[in-house]
């Protein structure tokens, strides 16, 4: 848990740099992140490089970000009237899906 802490906060640093660099540079900066991360990932491998290159700039080049864990996302869909929640057992694990309750 430690070491996804510190990949975490250095990734984070990153991000922050990226998302107030010129469109330009966060092209550049995501398509080597999706070349060097994201393409050797096998969860990954199934996709184009433009999915790969799109998570990339997804993930880096925000200004805000907020990473919820599974009991936040439950409680959220149930908050708003969410019911039968299921998460992906496979990669990406926080996929879910919901229905909604009828009125």
């Amino acid at each position: 848990m430690a070491s996804y802490r510190a990949l975490w906060k250095s990734s984070n640093v990153v991000r922050q740099i990226l998302s107030r660099a010129p469109y330009p540079a966060q092209i550049a900066a995501t398509t080597v992140i999706a070349v060097m991360t994201y393409w050797p990932l096998a969860s990954y491998r199934r996709h184009s490089f433009y999915v790969m290159r799109t998570d990339a700039f997804d993930r880096f080049c925000t200004r805000l970000e907020q990473r919820f864990t599974r009991v936040q996302i439950t409680d959220m869909l149930r908050a708003a009237d969410f019911d039968d929640i299921r998460f992906s057992e496979q990669e990406p694990f926080w996929v879910a899906v919901a229905i909604k309750r009828q009125s």
